[in-house]
């Protein structure tokens, strides 16, 4: 059976290990990792990539985990503790999510949920830890979630709760338009998103990259890439490309 090819946007990281400037782009093994155990082959796209070049070739698409996104993209200041992410990265996610085929699956994982909830005209809590009630949502810290029953995530879960791995201090606020919260962390945190026209989109906050071995990880990842599996089928009978 032939293996889905999922693009991931690659991110910019300065080489430690060279005498002199030099910048990478990089994409975390961990996510090509889960990918490959999920049935996908995935395929790094340069930051400045044109939408042109690279959506043929793709069957689907994550957009992986990250900094943050600049908040004067959803009408804001930036809040002290705004780390933003690449602008070639951003505009190049930006492209591409504009010209994805109506059919191609996404999947948005914690910096790709809020960035498609951006996309979407939505805004975003710049720092979780400014409100006292909310929980601890950084370095790795696992935590329980809560699935919206009947919603597509509870469909490729398979289970209505979990533990799972956050990393993140920014989350969605105002919901895009085309979305709604399908998941919650116990303070009422939004942990994921859903497509509410029709489009195969789910996002979620927490990194399902870093528990691997979680039948919730397993089940969403396989679920996304026979998804992918299909869009890319449809598309070879019916020549789209």
């Amino acid at each position: 059976m032939t293996r889905p090819i999922v693009g991931i946007v690659a991110g910019l990281r300065e080489d430690p290990a060279a005498s002199e400037h030099r910048t990478l782009h990089c994409v975390g093994t961990q996510y090509v990792d889960a990918l490959r155990r999920a049935g996908a082959t995935a395929l790094v796209i340069p930051q400045g990539s044109q939408p042109a070049d690279v959506l043929p070739i793709l069957d689907g698409w994550v957009i992986m985990g990250g900094p943050d996104i600049d908040p004067a993209r959803y009408g804001q200041s930036a809040h002290p503790e705004n780390t933003a992410e690449d602008t070639g990265r951003h505009e190049t996610e930006a492209a591409v999510f504009r010209s994805a085929p109506h059919e191609m699956p996404i999947l948005g994982i914690c910096y790709g949920c809020q960035f498609v909830n951006v996309q979407r005209g939505g805004t975003l809590v710049q720092h979780l830890m400014d409100d006292p009630a909310k929980g601890e949502h950084r370095g790795d810290h696992v935590h329980l979630h809560r699935v919206e029953p009947g919603s597509r995530l509870a469909s490729l879960t398979q289970t209505l709760e979990f533990e799972a791995v956050s990393s993140h201090h920014q989350a969605v606020a105002t919901v895009g338009e085309g979305l709604r919260p399908v998941a919650w962390a116990p303070d009422g945190t939004i942990e994921a998103l859903e497509d509410t026209t029709g489009r195969w989109i789910v996002t979620v906050q927490w990194h399902p990259e870093r528990t691997p071995d979680s039948p919730a990880t397993i089940h969403l990842l396989e679920g996304f890439v026979e998804a992918c599996r299909r869009f890319s089928e449809n598309k070879q009978a019916c020549g789209t490309w």
